[in-house]
């Protein structure tokens, strides 16, 4: 019974070792199909064609990566060189235009000057057909507006000599400023009149009628004040400087506008200004008015 026993039934350890011989050759036929885990021997190795040695698949030594170190350090070196060079030139060209803004603002307005000049001479030299067209225009509706009807002009007074000070000012009262003051407001006195000068009465200077004649009637000894930029300019408000307005600038016509500096309020913001050809409560060609303005943009002073 034994014997039938044994050899009816099948040895386990015959079947199992069976088995795993198949496995193994299954993963080993497996891996040698596809490529991957297979073992091979130290004797298969050497029979294995291997390729021929390339410089561009040989191994880099790390002290050669090491040695790339300093040449990414310099690249990046050469960047902040580059980028510090950008920022010193803008910095130089900063500078330079606000040089030139200051300049500009300090200097007189060449083109101006240069129409302003240019038509006293023509008008000195010929005559008018006409009446010119002012050189600056204040406000023709409001509370301060006035036609010319409506204003009573009155001929200006020989220059006087007061105290060996010669003033051509038409009024000298001593109240000049209000209690309150807006860009339009009207002076007070004989300073809210408009007066009408005798060429006659007055050193004979080329271009009557304009803004720039009136201007060198005050400063005899500088004949050429609206026109020589050697003279000292500066945006502080000054008495009896010359005061140049920048086109459209308070009131100013497109070529600029020239005036003379009577009187500078507390603060040194509102100035009493007289000035002619400027059209406004019945002013403009060959007559003189007093109005108020102010220091800012586009304001510049001659100083005598």
């Amino acid at each position: 019974m034994k014997g039938e026993t044994t050899g009816g039934k099948p040895d386990s350890s015959v079947s199992r070792v069976t088995r795993e011989d198949d496995t193994s050759a299954t993963r080993r036929t497996r891996a040698r199909t596809l490529g991957q885990m297979a073992t091979v021997s130290q004797r298969q190795t050497q029979l294995i064609p291997q390729p021929k040695t390339s410089r561009a698949l040989a191994p880099v030594d790390p002290a050669s990566r090491r040695s790339l170190l300093p040449i990414k350090a310099q690249r990046l070196s050469h960047v902040w060189r580059a980028r510090a060079l950008v920022a010193v030139i803008i910095t130089v060209i900063a500078s330079i235009a606000v040089g030139l803004i200051q300049a500009w603002q300090l200097a007189p307005h060449t083109s101006a000057q240069a129409a302003g000049l240019g038509n006293a001479a023509a008008h000195a030299l010929q005559t008018e057909v006409a009446t010119p067209g002012a050189s600056g225009h204040g406000p023709t509706t409001g509370p301060w507006a006035a036609t010319a009807a409506s204003v009573i002009v009155i001929n200006a007074p020989p220059p006087s000599v007061k105290g060996g000070t010669s003033s051509i000012e038409p009024c000298n009262d001593p109240v000049k400023f209000l209690p309150v003051i807006e860009q339009w407001s009207v002076p007070p006195g004989c300073y809210a009149n408009i007066y009408r000068p005798i060429q006659a009465n007055y050193p004979f200077r080329p271009g009557f009628g304009w803004c720039n004649w009136w201007v060198r009637e005050h400063h005899l000894a500088q004949r050429d004040i609206t026109e020589n930029p050697a003279y000292k300019h500066g945006t502080t408000p000054v008495p009896g400087a010359a005061i140049f307005f920048y086109g459209n600038v308070q009131g100013a016509d497109s070529a600029g506008h020239w005036a003379q500096v009577v009187a500078i309020a507390p603060g040194n913001y509102w100035i009493l200004i007289s000035e002619m050809n400027f059209a406004w409560r019945g002013a403009g060609w060959a007559k003189v008015d007093y109005r108020y303005v102010h220091a800012g943009p586009g304001v510049i002073f001659t100083y005598p």
